[in-house]
C-alpha cells in the first residue's frame, strides 16, 4: 500500500485519487493459508525433483519453465528501498492491528488515507479505528518531505569463509560450469552486489 501511494503521489494525481484511491487487504485465518501461489509452488518443486538447479541461474529457469499455463518471468532485485525507517517518523501509535483479518484504506476529501476494519470477511459493518487520546484513524501523521534511501546490503552475519568451505565439500555433486559459478560467486558477493545499490533514487 505505502508503495502504491508513494508512486501515484509522485505524479501528482491527487485529483484523481480523491475519486478512485480504495484499497482493501484481507488476512487468511490461521490453519486456513491455501492460496492460488501455493499451486505454482507445487509445480516448482515437481519440476526440481525431474531437473537439477545448482545455481541461482537454473533456479530461475527453474521456475520460468515448472508453470505451463500461464508465461512466468523471473528476475534478480537489484535495490530495495528502507521503507520502514522512512515511514516510522510519521507514523501514527498504531495497536491491536494483528487481531483483524480486514483492512480497508480510504482516501479522504482532506487528502489523508482512513483506515477502518472487521474481524473476518463475512462482517457486513465496517469499524472506525478508536480515537484514544490524540490517536486517528489515519495511517501517517503528515506525507514524508523526503524519499526513501536504498538499503545498504550487510554481510556482518554471513560465514563467507564457511560457505567457502562448504562448496568444496559438495565439489563432488556439482558440475564444473557449476562450481565454477559459485566460486565466482562468494569470491566477488560484495562487489557484485554494491553496484547493485549504488544508484541514487529520482523521482
Amino acid at each position: 500500500m505505502y508503495f502504491f501511494y508513494f508512486a501515484l503521489k509522485s505524479f501528482n494525481f491527487k485529483s484523481l485519487l480523491l475519486l478512485l484511491f480504495q484499497i482493501k487487504i484481507g488476512f487468511l485465518m490461521v490453519g486456513h493459508t491455501h492460496e492460488d501461489i501455493d499451486q505454482l509452488f507445487s509445480c516448482v518443486a515437481k519440476y526440481l525433483n525431474k531437473y537439477r538447479a545448482s545455481t541461482l541461474d537454473h533456479l530461475r529457469s527453474a521456475v520460468e519453465n515448472s508453470y505451463k499455463k500461464l508465461p512466468i518471468t523471473s528476475s534478480i532485485i537489484s535495490y530495495l528501498h528502507d521503507i520502514k525507517n522512512w515511514l516510522v517518523p510519521y507514523m501514527q501509535d498504531i495497536r491491536y492491528h494483528s487481531k483483524p483479518h480486514q483492512f480497508k484504506f480510504v482516501l479522504a476529501q482532506t487528502g489523508k488515507c482512513i483506515m477502518s476494519y472487521k474481524n473476518w470477511s463475512t462482517d457486513c459493518t465496517w469499524c472506525e479505528c478508536a480515537r484514544e487520546m490524540d490517536t486517528l484513524p489515519y495511517l501517517l501523521k503528515e506525507s514524508p518531505a523526503d524519499i526513501p534511501v536504498l538499503c545498504t546490503p550487510d554481510f556482518s552475519n554471513a560465514d563467507i569463509p564457511k560457505l567457502k568451505k562448504s562448496l568444496a565439500s559438495v565439489a563432488n555433486f556439482l558440475r564444473i560450469e557449476e562450481r565454477d559459478w559459485w566460486e565466482e560467486f562468494l569470491n566477488n558477493i560484495e562487489e557484485i552486489t554494491e553496484g547493485m545499490y549504488c544508484t541514487t533514487l529520482h523521482v
